[in-house]
């Protein structure tokens, strides 16, 4: 029983060296959309685009989808980014190691053009 022992705690140290960061496939987001009164716009069908800056909110686009989403009752929206249409990039191949990243998301509130809701 002795001898088996260091066998297990060689084999566990090697088997944890082997564990390797893994990149997102995607990111949850959730965000509530209010109209310029304040109100929610609730049970509404929208166009969104999200943009992911490198280094600044005003930096280069390195990934931009775009998705439909539809509003609940509350004007709450949940889209996994990274799993709507490109635009620009390859959400996989986002170099994360390489410093800050900016979300900035842009909506067409239902019916009009597409506005961002900030970075």
């Amino acid at each position: 029983m002795q001898s088996i022992r260091p066998f297990f705690v060689l084999l566990f140290l090697l088997a944890f060296l082997r564990v390797n960061a893994q990149i997102p496939q995607a990111i949850n987001y959730q965000s509530v959309v209010r109209a310029a009164t304040g109100s929610p716009i609730a049970n509404t069908s929208m166009a969104v685009i999200m943009e992911i800056h490198a280094g600044s909110p005003n930096g280069p686009v390195v990934y931009s989808e775009k998705a439909g989403v539809v509003t609940n009752q509350y004007g709450l929206f949940t889209h996994a980014i990274g799993t709507g249409s490109p635009i620009i990039g390859v959400f996989d191949a986002i170099p994360w190691q390489d410093g800050n990243f900016w979300l900035e998301v842009s909506t067409d509130g239902g019916n009009g053009p597409m506005m961002s809701m900030g970075a």
